[in-house]
């Protein structure tokens, strides 16, 4: 069998770290865009180039969550995490991505 390359380990040391850059990608945008719809006017300065990126990374962390199997729960029960990539997409597809795709 060949290793999947491009299968981010849910509980690897990329999978935490990128957890916390999620975090503080959800934190700035909390803070930010009330911050921004009430004292900053609309147009391309740095406000704008900040929230570009941000839209990026959340953008990129969907091509993650397709790469990124996740334990499944049922009736109290952990199952193992689809092992392909199609399962994996099947499963992110099903879930969470509607609400990451309108948000």
């Amino acid at each position: 069998l060949r290793p999947k390359v491009f299968m981010v380990s849910p509980s690897g040391s990329f999978a935490r770290g990128w957890d916390i850059a999620v975090a503080v990608g959800l934190v700035l945008t909390a803070i930010l865009t009330p911050f921004q719809v009430v004292f900053v006017e609309a147009g391309m300065g740095f406000s704008f180039v900040v929230d570009r990126c941000l839209d990026a990374f959340f953008l990129l962390d969907m091509i993650v969550s397709f790469l990124r199997p996740q334990k499944q729960v049922y009736q109290g029960r952990v199952t193992p995490p689809p092992s392909t990539y199609t399962g994996v997409a099947l499963k992110y597809l099903v879930g969470w991505f509607t609400i990451d795709l309108l948000s």
